[in-house]
């Protein structure tokens, strides 16, 4: 999605967009709300930023919590998968056992 703040542009050129914005000595007097108002874009961006970085650092904490957990999953079933196997084993050495006799 392009942003149609100039300042985002590739071409910025910091000096054409003051004089855009001052072009006169006259024009200083707006100088104070203007940085009043970058100010406040700055404040608002560092925020976002927080809230994504904070966000993104939980969603690393679940998804290792997730990857933890289905670890653990897989060794338990490992473990029953082997205690059947084992109680198979058994079964059928019985039945060997009892056909022999």
């Amino acid at each position: 999605m392009e942003s149609s703040d100039s300042l985002d542009r590739e071409d910025f050129d910091p000096v054409v967009y003051v004089n855009q914005h001052f072009p006169t000595e006259a024009s200083l007097k707006r100088l104070d709300p203007f940085l009043a108002r970058v100010d406040t874009n700055i404040t608002q961006l560092d925020e976002e930023i927080s809230r994504a970085v904070q966000a993104q650092a939980e969603a690393g904490e679940r998804a290792a919590k997730d990857i933890s957990e289905a670890k653990g999953a897989i060794h338990e079933l490992h473990a029953k998968i082997k205690d059947i196997k084992s109680k198979a084993e058994q079964s059928e050495l019985m039945v060997r056992l009892s056909a022999c006799n």
